[in-house]
């Protein structure tokens, strides 16, 4: 299933993949922050 760390074809769900997966928020593939997207893969705080 996907959402339990590995997707429903056994792919590792990983934030920063471009991906959104699991309890990832967003992922937007990179690992910057302040792009609307946290390297964390959570939105940033609203300002």
């Amino acid at each position: 299933d996907n959402g339990d760390g590995c997707t429903a074809s056994c792919i590792i769900e990983d934030c920063g993949d471009g991906i959104v997966q699991g309890i990832e928020q967003c992922d937007d593939g990179n690992a910057v922050n302040n792009d609307g997207c946290q390297n964390n893969c959570r939105f940033p705080p609203p300002a």
